[in-house]
């Protein structure tokens, strides 16, 4: 009974991951830019507003993902933008950038409707970090073992019927 409920799980998780393009899509052409404007309005008239410097990593969130919806409209659905957006974040402790992250996640989540892990995973080094931005470490998330005993447990619980390492489905 247990090895159906684990099977049933990776089929699902299975499932999910296939339909994150089409959610993805979905979140694009639903997208109504009055209410992503809307939305950024609210949280600058919030209790707790981001400072400019938040509001331009935000801004640059925005804007690729409208970038993305952009080439999507014009029939480019085969990959969205080659190249991932990449920006670098830094900023002594207590600038900001934790909650940076959080804005990104609030934006994805409430705008677009997207799931984390499934259309977005936030990754941090250490386990603090994770927990701050409500994320999971690189190696639990691509569930590298981090020791000796981990792999070989990785490897004697895999069984034959998985075809699919977990690392390539996240």
């Amino acid at each position: 009974q247990q090895a159906d409920t684990r099977s049933q799980k990776k089929k699902k998780k299975k499932q999910s991951h296939m339909n994150a393009r089409a959610k993805q899509s979905h979140a694009y052409i639903q997208w109504r830019e009055a209410d992503i404007k809307q939305w950024l309005e609210a949280l600058k008239q919030g209790s707790k507003p981001p400072t400019p410097e938040q509001m331009a990593f935000l801004d640059a969130i925005v804007a690729r993902c409208r970038e993305e919806r952009a080439q999507l409209l014009q029939g480019s659905s085969a990959d969205l933008l080659d190249e991932p957006l990449r920006c670098g974040l830094f900023g002594l402790p207590g600038a900001g950038k934790t909650e940076c992250i959080k804005l990104v996640r609030r934006f994805f989540e409430e705008c677009l409707k997207w799931e984390e892990g499934v259309q977005f995973q936030f990754l941090a080094s250490q386990n603090t970090m994770a927990s701050f931005i409500g994320g999971k470490t690189v190696h639990s998330w691509s569930t590298i073992p981090v020791n000796a005993t981990d792999a070989s447990n990785k490897l004697q619980t895999k069984g034959d019927e998985v075809d699919i390492d977990q690392l390539f489905m996240n």
